[in-house]
């Protein structure tokens, strides 16, 4: 038997607006239920990247494909950034995610009792069912990332792409975020994550993609093979190195790292010189 079909193919592409390209040369290939984990600089097209294989932006170059395993289009769960988002509008949490059932069933079609069952599974699988007919402009951050999350999910996507989807959360916050996404990828979700910190992202991911326009950067590959040091200088233009805290990676500056192993009183980790 052959190897299976990606579910995401980016060939010889090149990204960017309009006659403004920002990254080419792009070969990406995305297998049905891997967690990537899309990691670069703020402004490094990370964004226009996913937007592109969303069909927001059409490809300067190349080709962007997404096409499910078994023949057919690929349905995207977008989660967008929250700071993107209206948070005045008068809304319960319930009806921001049946909003995913109308991008599913079209405007045309009432929601009725199927997609008000869906709604519901999808904020329950996030762990919110509770705050169904809570404002949606009245939670926390925390709990708005899930809502969104839920709204993509009411979807019943085959890929569910996230776009920063712990900027400006608290610890426990991105935690309870990651574990939820871990979750779905357990299930075998396909889930896309773009982050500009690394640490964010490498404990959870299969693969990671660092992407960088100036200096130019486009690599791929697993995990492991990616947070080497030579990679991680090539990527922030500084010495990096991964350290283990409290049994999670983290990915540090040089100085950094060699704090975070000293021993009490700041001196230096046993075996350094």
């Amino acid at each position: 038997m052959g190897e299976a079909e990606p579910i995401v193919r980016f060939e010889n592409a090149t990204i960017g607006y309009r006659h403004h390209p920002l990254l080419s040369g792009i070969d990406l290939a995305i297998a049905a239920g891997e967690f990537v984990g899309i990691v670069g600089p703020n402004g490094g097209g990370k964004t226009t990247l996913l937007r592109t294989l969303l069909g927001l932006l059409r490809p300067l170059g190349g080709v962007v494909r997404a096409r499910r395993p078994g023949g057919g289009a690929v349905r995207f769960g977008y989660v967008i950034q929250r700071e993107h988002l209206d948070r005045i509008f008068p809304l319960s949490a319930f009806e921001v995610v049946r909003m995913g059932r109308t991008a599913r069933l079209g405007l045309l079609r009432f929601p009725d009792a199927e997609d008000r069952r869906k709604s519901l599974a999808a904020m329950a699988c996030v762990g919110i069912g509770e705050l169904a007919d809570r404002p949606f402009r009245d939670l926390s951050g925390g709990q708005q990332q899930r809502v969104l999350i839920a709204r993509a999910l009411a979807l019943e996507p085959d890929i569910l792409a996230l776009d920063e989807p712990t900027n400006g959360m608290d610890i426990a916050g991105e935690g309870a975020v990651m574990d939820i996404l871990a979750g779905l990828h357990r299930q075998g979700m396909t889930i896309l994550l773009i982050s500009h910190v690394l640490s964010t992202v490498m404990n959870r991911a299969d693969r990671l993609v660092f992407i960088r326009h100036d200096p130019r950067m486009f690599r791929a590959g697993a995990t492991a093979d990616m947070v080497r040091p030579d990679v991680l200088a090539e990527l922030y233009g500084t010495s990096v190195r991964v350290a283990e805290v409290g049994g999670h990676r983290v990915a540090l500056r040089e100085i950094d790292a060699v704090a975070a192993n000293a021993g009490p009183g700041g001196d230096r980790p046993a075996g350094t010189e």
